[in-house]
């Protein structure tokens, strides 16, 4: 997991969240302001989207490994039945 991508992405995240919160108040004035917020809000759900798929693809990565090094030994058909 590249430390610069997940931090990129939590500062992109903390700033539409910044965002978020000052155009809260003016939801119900504007319709403009409204379809702006949507537009941000589905900015951070994206955001959010790539860092937790970040993650999982770096544990995945890390799991593959420890499987390099402690290989499982082999298994027949016969060992089900025992």
């Amino acid at each position: 997991m590249t430390a610069s991508k997940e931090e990129q992405l939590k500062e992109l995240i903390s700033k539409c969240k910044e965002k978020l919160k000052k155009l809260q108040p003016h939801l119900e004035i504007s319709e403009v302001t409204n379809t702006i917020y949507n537009k941000i809000l589905i900015e951070k759900a994206i955001y959010q989207n790539e860092l937790k798929t970040l993650k999982a693809s770096f544990f995945r990565r890390l799991l593959k490994s420890v499987k390099v090094l402690n290989p499982s030994s082999k298994y027949y058909i016969c060992d089900y039945f025992k």
